[in-house]
């Protein structure tokens, strides 16, 4: 039997990588195939919009305030003047207060509407059009083409390999 020479050899070269991670790919293709249809769910309800968000802002106590009124008795007479009072003042000046809630409703997605339409129906192909210059149709005259198809290939030249003749 003669040896094999060149060529591919069996088990030569790298291994592919589906080859080397194929136990991790297989444990990640496990986990998304179980959270498929949840998956599924949360693309359907980005893309309706519609979701409650609130954001809470706490600040310490003795750094809320509003502005306030106080009379003031003076040798003209009595006299209002601006003062900041504080909103908490039995509270310790450093525990934290809410002081603002904002809820908002989130919109449609467009991304997660146009991603879940792909994944249904496919993505669609794209139309391209080719034009000429100035947006005409693009000029093919037939003689040019069949010049250059079966026109006489261009002498040879009669030089030997170094140049000289």
């Amino acid at each position: 039997m003669a040896t094999q020479r060149g060529g591919k050899r069996a088990g030569a070269g790298r291994p592919r990588k589906a080859d080397t991670h194929e136990r991790p790919i297989k444990a990640a293709e496990k986990k998304f195939a179980d959270k498929l249809p949840q998956l599924a769910d949360n693309v359907l309800a980005l893309a309706a919009g519609g979701q409650l968000s609130e954001t809470l802002v706490y600040e310490p106590a003795g750094m809320v305030t509003v502005d306030d009124t106080e009379v003031v008795e003076t040798e003209k007479g009595a006299i209002s003047v601006k003062i900041k009072r504080l909103v908490f003042p039995d509270m310790d000046a450093d525990e934290l207060v809410l002081v603002r809630k904002t809820v908002s409703v989130a919109a449609p997605n467009l991304q997660a509407s146009v991603y879940a339409m792909n994944r249904i129906m496919g993505t669609p192909t794209e139309r391209q059009e080719l034009s000429g210059p100035d947006g005409a149709a693009i000029p093919v005259t037939i003689e040019s083409a069949i010049d250059r198809i079966y026109s006489e290939p261009p002498p040879e030249d009669e030089t030997n390999g170094d140049g000289e003749e």
